[in-house]
Order: structure tokens, then C-alpha cells, then sequence
């Protein structure tokens, strides 16, 4: 065998060496470009996750007004809301307005009010709260009890329902300095 012939099966054992290599690594990179795509998906969907906790959070946040609401014209709005769902002033029921009191040791305060609904279907129900909430965002939902009331029949889909709304306000004259947040800690 010549030296040419020799020189040519060397470069061919070279080459096929080089393209074996070549695709070893083009391999070992490409495991590791899937890996680096499995991490950034991975906290693609961790953000996503957090980003959607985050805008169910400011969804549920305690809204806080800046002076306290009017409370002789709230069972009027209220009852307003509850004839826009479909229920009649009769089936208001007892209402209470809670006096203001303070929360924590901040310059807030927190007023609750009590109200009744006599006969509510659910349907009606859910447009008076769903209307509310965008009428008075300011109001929150605090407790909802429904009950069957005794002397419906068999069947039927009435509830007697059971209210809480409550109202967080800046007290009035409160400094500027105690209104970081609605419940403070007392200790320095």
C-alpha cells in the first residue's frame, strides 16, 4: 500500500473520528439545551402560578376607605341592589348598623352591618351579592347563613339568608403617621 493510500485511510479514520465527536457533543449540548428549556419552563409556570395567587390575593384584599360611609342610606342602597336582583323591599327582613369601632391600635375603624332576607332564591341571592360588590366595593361579605325557613313546603327553593357586611374607614382626624396599616402590632 502505497503512502498516499495510507495518508488517505489516516485522514478517513480522522474524519469519521472528528464527525463521531462532533455528534457526542452536538448530543451532550443538546441534552443540556433540553435541561436549561425544562428549567425555564418550569419557573415559566412557577410565575405564572405566583402571578395568578398574587391577582386572586389583591381579589380577596381588604378594600379601606377613606372616611367612614353613611350608614341611614346603606340599608336604602341595599335595598336598591336587592330589587335590581329580583327580590321585592318586603322580603327585607331585620337590618342593624353596627356602631364604628376601632381595629388594632391604627387610626381605622370597622363597621358591621346586620341584614335579613326572607324567602331568597339562590339565583337572586348571587345577583344580589354579585350587583353589590360592584355597587359597594368598599362593603365586603363578611358571613352568609342560609337557612330553609319552616314553613315552606316541600320543594321549594327559598332561603331565609342571614348577612354581614362590614366597612373599614380611616377615623376621622386620624394623623397621617397611623395609618400604615389597618392592624398594627402594639408592641414597639
Amino acid at each position: 500500500m502505497s503512502g498516499f493510500g495510507r495518508n488517505l485511510r489516516a485522514l478517513g479514520v480522522v474524519a469519521a473520528t472528528l464527525a463521531l465527536c462532533g455528534v457526542v457533543l452536538a448530543f451532550g449540548r443538546s441534552r443540556a439545551a433540553r435541561a436549561e428549556y425544562d428549567v425555564a419552563r418550569q419557573s415559566h409556570a412557577t410565575v405564572l402560578a405566583q402571578a395568578r395567587r398574587v391577582i386572586g390575593l389583591r381579589q380577596e384584599q381588604e378594600r379601606i376607605a377613606d372616611r367612614p360611609r353613611s350608614a341611614p342610606d346603606l340599608i336604602a342602597r341595599f335595598t336598591e341592589q336587592m330589587q335590581r336582583a329580583g327580590l321585592g323591599p318586603q322580603t327585607l327582613g331585620q337590618h342593624r348598623v353596627g356602631r364604628a369601632e376601632p381595629v388594632g391600635v391604627g387610626g381605622h375603624q370597622r363597621q358591621s352591618v346586620f341584614v335579613t332576607i326572607e324567602g331568597a332564591r339562590p339565583a337572586e341571592l348571587a345577583r344580589l351579592l354579585t350587583g353589590w360588590r360592584a355597587a359597594e366595593p368598599l362593603w365586603t361579605v363578611r358571613d352568609i347563613k342560609a337557612t330553609r325557613p319552616q314553613r315552606s313546603r316541600e320543594g321549594s327553593d327559598r332561603y331565609d339568608v342571614s348577612l354581614t357586611l362590614e366597612n373599614i374607614a380611616v377615623t376621622p382626624g386620624a394623623s397621617p403617621r397611623s395609618l400604615s396599616s389597618p392592624i398594627q402590632d402594639p408592641t414597639p
